[in-house]
């Protein structure tokens, strides 16, 4: 993929795509608009193989956990609306518990970094069954550098992301805002100290994909070691990360990143390079299981119907194990689990 002016690191440069404009967002609460996003985006290039389809039922009993995911469609109302996907890139999808509020991505024009570099945007709704209102950029935190990768805690005081501040464009380091309460903006961030990039002027060590798991700690990726692997942080009783390992059972000689773990701590999901498993290219989504919510993971596999030969990585996984919001080629799309 391709990058204007400049390539970040790869960790950011799977995320995006060519420059350019697109046009405004389809108007909020309009039921016809995420499928006529789909159409027009059908009929200038064929790079979604979905459509747009409404929202999954309130999370009460709306599906068999143990089942499989059925096809990825498209997000009503979250992707931008130009016909040419390359002109306006929509990743990395995160949500709160209660599906109310989504974080992701996007180089969209309305905030310092769109037309070309990223921002990130946020979107509400009053119920997990809704479509979700017209996103809006958080401009607390957007800079014309570009950000990447939010992740948003549970009691939505807290966002990590990823910035590009080496003065280079060849490395990135995870950054994390905080606020009083969900009712006032965030503001630019700080750097997250105790994870593993170098931290030095024109370093190439990259911290990115940022994901705060429900028992508060962070699992996010760097290529520290020379490849992208997936690390867990934890805090200690001042609130401090101080604690990095590698996730075993996760990691190959390959790319791995983008992890999103279960509310119970036994199911991941991650982006990969590997070849085996029926890979057919660039990044597939794998999952593993393990007994409990500590130890190494096992049971690795790559899912089929969430993969495909274009770059499909995970977002963000409900509490009930019964939807999985993901990114396909530059869309916002989510998966779900059949009764």
């Amino acid at each position: 993929m391709v990058r204007c002016a400049s390539s970040l690191s790869l960790i950011a440069i799977v995320f995006m795509g060519a420059c350019g404009e697109v046009k405004d967002q389809p108007p909020a609460g309009d039921p016809d608009a995420g499928a006529g996003e789909a159409d027009a985006k059908d009929s200038v290039d064929a790079t979604v193989d979905a459509t747009v389809d409404a929202m999954p039922p309130a999370p009460v009993n709306r599906c068999d956990p143990k089942k499989a995911f059925g096809e990825p469609k498209l997000v009503p109302n979250l992707n931008s609306s130009n016909a040419d996907p390359k002109l306006a890139r929509d990743v990395s999808p995160r949500l709160t518990p209660d599906e109310l509020t989504i974080v992701f991505q996007s180089n969209r024009p309305g905030a310092p970094g769109g037309g070309g570099l990223y921002d990130i945007w946020m979107a509400t709704r009053d119920k997990a069954s809704d479509d979700f209102r017209a996103p809006k950029a958080v401009d607390g935190l957007n800079t014309p550098g570009g950000q990447y990768q939010p992740s948003i805690s549970a009691n939505q005081l807290e966002i990590y992301y990823m910035e590009d501040t080496s003065g280079t464009t060849k490395s990135g380091d995870v950054y994390v805002s905080t606020r009083k309460n969900a009712t006032v903006d965030f503001e630019k961030g700080d750097k997250v100290a105790g994870l593993l990039t170098d931290n030095t002027p024109g370093g190439v060590t990259d911290d990115g994909t940022p994901f705060v798991a429900y028992d508060g700690s962070l699992y996010f990726t760097s290529n520290k070691s020379g490849t992208y692997k997936i690390y867990r942080a934890e805090k200690n009783a001042q609130g401090m990360f101080v604690t990095v390992e590698e996730v075993q059972g996760v990691s190959s000689t390959a790319s791995d990143l983008a992890a999103v773990l279960s509310h119970d701590g036994k199911e991941l999901y991650w982006a990969s390079t590997r070849t085996d498993g029926g890979a057919e290219g660039g990044y597939d989504i794998w999952h593993a299981t393990r007994d409990g919510a500590q130890g190494a993971f096992t049971n690795r596999e790559r899912i089929d119907i969430l993969s495909s030969a274009k770059e499909d990585l995970p977002g963000w996984l409900s509490k009930d194990g019964c939807v999985l919001y993901m990114e396909r080629d530059g869309d916002l799309m989510f998966a779900v689990k059949p009764l």
